[in-house]
């Protein structure tokens, strides 16, 4: 399962018919900010957490990997332009010091996205072992 942290719903919701359309198996489940995140998460366990542009939520995506590692989450960033490539696409660009310490290691996709590719990135990061991740020894 996929909990997708996106604080626009019809952006939410594309992206989740995207992820489904390209993978009918994959469930998404869509949260609108990290409250909603947490209460999706005290009946569900997710395999990797998929969270919205660096700069567009209440909550900066660097608190979203904190929360997300804390308990042992992998996490992918889908951002449309707070984040560029710079030595490929999925490296972490224009973020301050601050910021890059807690989102270090962290997978960033590019908008618009190639579902495949997204999905390739999503298992990518759910099998990966992250740092601190006790979701990994699962």
């Amino acid at each position: 399962m996929v909990l997708h942290i996106e604080p626009d719903p019809l952006v939410g919701r594309s992206i989740a018919t995207m992820l489904e359309l390209a993978c009918p198996e994959l469930v998404v489940a869509q949260a609108q900010s990290i409250g909603d995140a947490d209460k999706i998460m005290g009946t569900l366990v997710p395999d990797v957490v998929l969270t919205a542009d660096v700069g567009l939520m209440p909550a900066r995506a660097s608190d979203v990997v904190s929360v997300s590692r804390g308990v042992g989450l992998p996490v992918v960033i889908l951002t449309g332009g707070a984040c560029a490539p710079v030595s490929g696409p999925y490296n972490v660009h224009h973020i301050t010091g601050a910021m890059m310490r807690h989102l270090s290691g962290v997978p960033v996709v590019i908008k618009p996205a190639d579902p495949d590719e997204l999905l390739r990135v999503l298992q990518q990061a759910r099998l990966s072992p992250s740092e601190g991740s006790a979701h990994a020894a699962r």
